[in-house]
This record gives C-alpha cells, sequence and structure tokens, in this order.
C-alpha cells in the first residue's frame, strides 16, 4: 500500500503537470508526452492496488483456513 500511496502522489502531479501542459502549450507533442507520462502512472498505480487487493484476499483465505482447521481439530 505504501507504494500505491507513492504513486498517487506522482499521479497527481503528473496530471496537474498535464493540465498545465494542455491550458498553455499549443505544440501537441509536448502534450502528448504529458499525456503519456501520465497514463504510465495510472496503470502503475492500477497494478498496486490489483496487488495490495489481491494480497489481502490471500491474507483472508489464510485465516479463513487458520480458523476452519482449529475449529476440526476441536
Amino acid at each position: 500500500m505504501y507504494y500505491a500511496l507513492q504513486d498517487w502522489e506522482a499521479l497527481q502531479r503528473a496530471y496537474a503537470n498535464f493540465e498545465r501542459v494542455a491550458g498553455t502549450s499549443s505544440d501537441m507533442s509536448t502534450l502528448f508526452v504529458a499525456e503519456a507520462k501520465q497514463n504510465i502512472h495510472r496503470i502503475n498505480l492500477f497494478a498496486d492496488v490489483v496487488w495490495a487487493l489481491l494480497g489481502a484476499n490471500i491474507a483472508a483465505i489464510g485465516i479463513h483456513g487458520l480458523c476452519v482447521t482449529s475449529q476440526r481439530q476441536r
């Protein structure tokens, strides 16, 4: 989750840069570069959150398995 928060801040900075470039620059190549940078951060943040959710699911399955196993042994 730590890396997701770092990537969220990087996405906010990249999007602010994209907005600034979109409002001030008439050069399309500069706009495309700024858009690509913020899209890279979006994809990276998505991947970080997916891994966090997958880890939480695996932990929940493990905890459930421990609870079920201890009930069967009684």
